[in-house]
């Protein structure tokens, strides 16, 4: 059984002269020119199959085959193009914030879906239940529940005993 081999050499359109060009531009970010870095490691042979020249940057073999899919769909732009836009993306500003703490002290919004829908209707911004949570978290807003309380609690005794008691 033998395995089909990939000519890289022609399946890759751009010479290897203009890929060493956009490898070396300063203003590449690290990840494209380790994806421009693969596809030149196949260009001129130094590699011969996708999961070498995964392993000279790095890649597992499954990302490799990922990168190379994505070349073959999108072509240099898109291993270029960077899709990451993340980051610290708070979807309400700081007096936003103090509106909706101040509505947490007033302890009218108990549940985080009551939270949610506040956030909804009175700033028009969606969030998640794990969002939500995420955005409490950062904002330091603690729950607000009492400690449990036994129902055979004996509240005169209580009284009687704290009377009695050496302060």
């Amino acid at each position: 059984m033998s395995r089909k081999t990939l000519d890289y050499k022609i399946l890759i359109q751009e010479s290897a002269e203009r890929l060493e060009v956009l490898i070396n531009k300063k203003s590449q970010i690290v990840r494209s020119k380790e994806r421009l870095h693969f596809i030149w490691l196949l260009k001129t042979g130094q590699s011969i199959t996708q999961v070498s020249a995964g392993a000279c940057i790095g890649l597992k073999a499954r990302q490799s085959q990922k990168l190379w899919s994505l070349y073959q769909k999108e072509g240099l732009e898109g291993l270029i193009d960077n899709r990451y836009k993340g980051g610290n993306n708070h979807r309400l500003d700081s007096t936003q914030d103090a509106a909706l703490l101040a509505r947490l002290d007033k302890d009218d919004c108990i549940t985080q879906g009551q939270i949610i829908a506040y956030v909804s209707q009175t700033f028009q911004v969606k969030y998640s239940p794990s969002g939500m949570s995420r955005k409490l978290k950062r904002l330091g807003a603690k729950a607000k529940t009492g400690r449990p309380v036994n129902v055979r609690k004996d509240e005169e005794g209580e009284k009687a005993f704290k009377k009695t008691l050496l302060t």
